[in-house]
């Protein structure tokens, strides 16, 4: 895995685009990390968005690897630009990664960042969502989430639903494997 200041345009690359989506602190550059690491071919980056002067704490983080099987992943902190930010990162990519932190002190967090989803997603977007953290005291299972999120609500149909740790890089990396797996 080697690291660049500099990442490439989005739509510039040729290769599956996964965004991933979630609340700030949910669990997305921790996934990112994960995948880049067990794909020492990637390439991962650091960049910043148009709205923030340069000099500033990166806001863009990603990992691209070219050539077959490659993938581009990306994923903006948070709510940092608002959400037109979001809104072009879904139409922008071919497939959504969605995180959420599992404890139940951040489910109202999380139906709320599901609201801007279930706002701006393409019908036909293949993703999955994965509920990270599950090994923390206070989660709540994954059927238990989902109910409360309303997950089950027809918007995501064949979107699977996953449950990571950090303990497991097998569960940081399956969402990742099956997202690349589905055809464009």
């Amino acid at each position: 895995m080697t690291h660049s200041q500099n990442s490439p345009s989005w739509k510039d690359v040729a290769l599956p685009r996964i965004a991933v989506f979630g609340p700030q602190c949910s669990g997305k550059t921790t996934m990112i990390e994960a995948y880049a690491e067990a794909h020492p071919t990637m390439e991962t980056f650091r960049g910043w968005g148009r709205a923030v002067t340069p000099g500033a704490e990166p806001t863009m983080y990603g990992a691209h690897e070219s050539g077959e099987g490659g993938v581009r992943i990306a994923t903006f902190s948070g709510m940092v630009f608002g959400i037109e930010t979001w809104e072009q990162m879904l139409v922008a990519c071919d497939r959504v990664l969605v995180t959420m932190d599992s404890q139940a002190k951040c489910m109202q967090e999380n139906a709320y960042f599901l609201s801007y989803l279930r706002e701006f997603l393409r019908p036909g977007l293949g993703g999955c969502f994965t509920f990270t953290r599950s090994d923390l005291p206070d989660t709540l299972p994954c059927t238990e989430a989902c109910l409360y999120l309303g997950i089950y609500d027809g918007r995501f149909p064949n979107w699977p639903v996953f449950s990571s740790t950090t303990e497991s890089t097998d569960t940081l990396l399956a969402p990742f494997d099956y997202l690349a797996d589905l055809s464009l």
